[in-house]
């Protein structure tokens, strides 16, 4: 995993977003990194001030009130945890602000919350954490969007799942997985999707290839750290990887689901890795 300098921290004052900022500390003082607090104003297309106001001084007015109230939510919830934290305020389209200025400041890892409106919330994401999802330039956290999903005060990261294409080779997925679980000290487990091959149980013997992909698909897997973490292989046959790997999550007691471009297409975020996010118990990383 490469140095987490930078942790760029999108506000929106939700209950959701101060739980991702309890993360965010824990991680910084982990890694030693930096959190950007950016908080975005969605632009004024009109403005209509009272009698005795001008739209600038309605405008300086209302910038102001963001920054205080910014200022407010830093040092309410971050600068407790003795971390370097800087606020930004912009005004713009949230997704693009976010955006550019991750990419413009090389930011490691953007960290925040998802929306959706109820009673669509199991079916959509909020736009802005989608777009975010599909085009940011480093890996993204996302809170659980699970709305049953409890927002827990914790800040223990015991246990990482990372999900990885049975046979792969070492990818950014499983770096950042495994330095996470070294930094945080936790236990990594390797869950290997393999498609499901339904075979009557006379069956089963007749297919030696089987046997063999399976065993060399849980080899250890070169590049990955065998020391200085406890991990654990899982293999996960299914037909349904988007149903499957949300509920193993959940029984692993996973506090943190790590998602590689593998299995889903790079170029955007499909409906399975679409899927898993929505449904996961737990908080997200997508690489």
């Amino acid at each position: 995993m490469a140095p987490l300098t930078k942790i760029l921290l999108p506000v929106d004052y939700s209950e959701r977003c101060r739980a991702v900022a309890r993360h965010a500390i824990v991680l910084a003082k982990r890694c030693g990194s930096e959190i950007t607090a950016l908080r975005v104003l969605a632009p004024v297309s009109s403005v209509a001030p009272g009698a005795h106001d001008t739209a600038e001084v309605f405008l300086a007015s209302r910038r102001r009130r963001a920054a205080a109230r910014l200022n407010d939510f830093v040092s309410a919830h971050l600068q407790h945890g003795r971390v370097p934290v800087r606020s930004i305020l912009y005004e713009g389209d949230p997704a693009s602000e976010i955006l550019n200025y991750a990419a413009a400041n090389r930011s490691d890892l953007i960290m925040m919350p998802t929306h959706g409106v109820n009673p669509f919330r199991l079916l959509l994401l909020g736009s802005v954490a989608a777009k975010c999802l599909h085009a940011s330039v480093c890996p993204v956290w996302i809170g659980p969007h699970n709305a049953r999903a409890p927002i827990s005060d914790s800040t223990t990261f015991s246990h990482i799942v990372c999900a990885v294409v049975l046979g792969s080779e070492m990818s950014k997925g499983l770096e950042w997985a495994a330095g996470l679980a070294s930094a945080l000290h936790s236990t990594l487990t390797v869950l290997h999707l393999a498609p499901r091959v339904d075979l009557p149980a006379d069956e089963s013997c007749k297919h030696p290839w089987r046997c063999h992909v399976l065993r060399d698909g849980l080899a250890p897997i070169p590049g990955l750290p065998q020391s200085g973490i406890r991990c654990r292989h899982i293999l996960l046959e299914t037909s349904a990887i988007s149903k499957s790997v949300p509920v193993v999550a959940e029984q692993l007691n996973a506090d943190l689901l790590v998602l590689d471009r593998i299995p889903w297409d790079e170029a955007h975020l499909s409906s399975d890795a679409y899927a898993i996010i929505r449904s996961s118990p737990c908080s997200i990383l997508r690489l």
